[in-house]
């Protein structure tokens, strides 16, 4: 039990002098959670490590005393083996889901002991109800009003998904990146996973979420940019186009919420890409949906 409390705390204490546990790309290059890294680059190691991580010294304090008040007695109860079987196996599972079905976002940076907490509360619930309503001294009433304080606290740490924007770090220079253009607005870099060679990313440095957010200064700018951009990609990759990728929306294909533009060189011979099957649409529905549209405008 004051093992895996001293082990958390030495991390955090590593973490504060190597840099700042409240600096999500910092906590990120030390083995947080973020799910581009795990899925796109097989990092499932960060599915352990993030469990022992925590964003600033209220959130380690709140998780540790959590486990203070709930772990000592399911301990004992399951013995040393079977609750660190319980706690690592709850920690890991926790993130995996929430990873897949929890933020959209995958580039929000997270961490802490949160889903081994919640693994924790299941054991007790288990062991006091085959204890008959009793855990050595815990009555199940005394037990119900601790849980309700732990997730309490649990819950109101702060932290525990660090959305630090990373576009918003990279545009600004602070994370390194294949820049091929900047200027006081923008940064363009070379894309980590392209699309075809040359795949560039356009990014405002302010952030705005999409483009209905976008800054009327910084929307004038963009398209031509972008033209600047594919002209130069044609002159120097000599491919023969380019398209312009600009999503809003999960349902829409966004993955980063940081307005963005992708400017995708198109070759010769190349795979098709940004295709779609035509669909059909009677002229009723069609002045129907225009007029629809129209009148939200």
């Amino acid at each position: 039990m004051y093992k895996r409390q001293a082990v958390n705390a030495l991390v955090f204490l590593y973490l504060e002098v190597a840099g700042s546990s409240e600096d999500a790309y910092f906590m990120y290059t030390k083995g947080a959670m973020l799910k581009a890294a795990v899925m796109e680059d097989g990092e499932y190691y960060r599915l352990l490590t993030a469990m022992f991580m925590h964003f600033g010294i209220s959130h380690l304090v709140n998780n540790m005393i959590v486990l203070f008040a709930l772990g000592d007695n399911l301990e004992r109860a399951l013995g040393h083996v079977k609750y660190l079987i319980l706690y690592l196996f709850s920690g890991i599972g926790a993130n995996w889901i929430s990873m897949m079905i929890g933020n959209k976002d995958p580039m929000v940076v997270s961490a802490g002991a949160s889903g081994a907490i919640f693994g924790v509360i299941g054991g007790l619930f288990y062991a006091v109800a085959v204890n008959k309503g009793r855990l050595e001294d815990l009555q199940t009433k005394q037990l119900a009003v601790m849980i309700v304080l732990s997730l309490y606290m649990g819950l109101t740490s702060s932290g525990v998904d660090n959305a630090d924007c990373i576009f918003c770090k990279i545009a600004n220079g602070e994370i390194p990146s294949a820049t091929i253009y900047e200027d006081e607005d923008f940064r363009v870099i070379l894309d980590l996973g392209p699309a075809s060679r040359g795949h560039a990313l356009i990014l405002p440095k302010e952030h705005f979420k999409d483009v209905c957010e976008l800054d009327e200064k910084v929307a004038a700018r963009v398209l031509p940019l972008a033209a600047k951009i594919g002209a130069a990609m044609k002159e120097a990759l000599g491919c023969a186009g380019f398209n312009l990728v600009q999503n809003n929306g999960a349902e829409a294909g966004q993955t980063v919420f940081h307005f963005h533009v992708h400017v995708i060189p198109r070759y010769a011979g190349g795979p098709e890409m940004v295709t779609w099957e035509p669909g059909k649409m009677a002229s009723e529905e069609l002045a129907e949906t225009a007029a629809r549209i129209e009148a939200a405008l």
